[in-house]
């Protein structure tokens, strides 16, 4: 259980994702150490499944979490800290629809196709964070 809560640390995003696709088409499910990292990509994509809820109750919980992050960034400004990337309420260059765009590109995208090499059944929730990335890409 550490493990999959470790695994939803986005400074081990890349080494999660390595890992899983050395084991694509050679999963073993009687080996400890693959059954561990397919446990850690189900609660790496449970943690940020937002995304591939239906486009308006995804949107609600973007705009709750962009805030979120904000008061993050609005802290370190008043601590005399350099404000974290995508946590800076005054970046204009940071709209909602451009880091949705951006999150579904380069983390969930290729975490949610890895998911279903692994699980085809989880199909649909990809093709909703699909619609959804292309409905944040026209906004």
């Amino acid at each position: 259980m550490i493990s999959n809560i470790l695994a939803t640390d986005m400074s081990k995003h890349v080494e999660v994702m390595n890992k899983l696709q050395a084991i694509q088409g050679n999963f073993e499910a009687d080996n400890q150490g693959h059954r561990q990292l397919l446990l850690n990509l189900l609660m790496k994509a449970a943690d940020v499944a937002n995304p591939t809820r239906p486009f308006e109750a995804a949107r609600y919980r973007a705009e709750m979490l962009r805030e979120e992050i904000f008061i993050q960034g609005d802290k370190e400004r008043e601590l005399g800290l350099q404000v974290s990337m995508f946590m800076d309420r005054e970046d204009k260059n940071a709209p909602l629809a451009k880091m949705q765009t951006g999150f579904a590109d380069m983390v969930l995208l290729p975490m949610y196709k890895t998911l279903n090499i692994f699980l085809p059944d989880s199909k649909p929730l990809t093709d909703r964070l699909l619609r959804n990335r292309e409905t944040w890409g026209s906004l």
